[in-house]
Parts: structure tokens; sequence; C-alpha cells
């Protein structure tokens, strides 16, 4: 928790989570602050299959991403996290309650930079091929 705090005021936005795609019968995984489970599908769906961020402005935040702050978030930014070919699909979202926080014509570098070191960090913690 404290490593999506930190994050969240770095970056001065309001939600940080970690969205996984995961079989809805799998019940036996335990839920984890911050990190949501997601439908087989989700990402793709909202991405595109090939698409690896989207910035959406003056919108109302997704509780499927964005957990109990779904009420919060009027702006976005949504990272795809390509860990490893052994693990699920899975997404980095930033949530702001200011509408134009993320917007379209916004540049994207520094958020695919941190979509790199979250995916290499993840991968060296569980300790996945890349």
């Amino acid at each position: 928790e404290t490593a999506t705090t930190d994050l969240a005021v770095i970056l001065d936005v309001d939600v940080v989570t970690i969205g996984v795609e995961q079989d809805w019968q799998d019940r036996t995984k335990v839920p984890v602050r911050g990190v949501s489970r997601l439908a087989p599908g989700f990402v793709d769906g909202l991405l595109g299959p090939g698409g690896k961020l989207m910035l959406r402005d003056d919108i109302q935040g997704e509780a499927e991403v964005f957990g109990a702050g779904a009420g919060l978030v009027r702006s976005e930014a949504l990272i795809r996290l390509s860990i490893s070919p052994a693990a699920p699909k899975a997404l980095l979202a930033f949530g702001s309650r200011n509408a134009d926080h993320f917007h379209a014509g916004q540049g994207t570098e520094l958020l695919s930079f941190l979509g790199r070191v979250v995916e290499n960090s993840i991968r060296a913690w569980l300790d996945l091929p890349s």
C-alpha cells in the first residue's frame, strides 16, 4: 500500500491500482488491496489487442479498474503491463478527480517508462521469464 500511496503523491493522482486478468471461477486467490481481478479479455477490450496506453478525460471511473475509488475518478491513464508470457494480462491504472488531469493530447513517455519499471519489478519479484 505504501508504494501505491507514494506513487499517487508523486503523480498527483487520487487512485492507483493494478488489475490482473483472472478466471472468475478461480476463487482461491486472496484479494490484495490495490490489486483488482479483471475478467479474461478485459485489457484487450479496453486498450485494443495491441494497445499499450490510453489517456481519457471527463469520464466516470470504472469499478472493475478502480474498485471503491471509482467514484472519485474523472480522468485516467491506463497502461498495459506485459509482465511475462507466463503471467496473465495486467493493467496499471492512475485515476484523478480532476476531469482534465489526463487527456488524449498529453505526452505519454513518462507513463510508458513507469509501466516498464513496474513490469520489470513484478517480473523480478515473481522470478518470471521476460
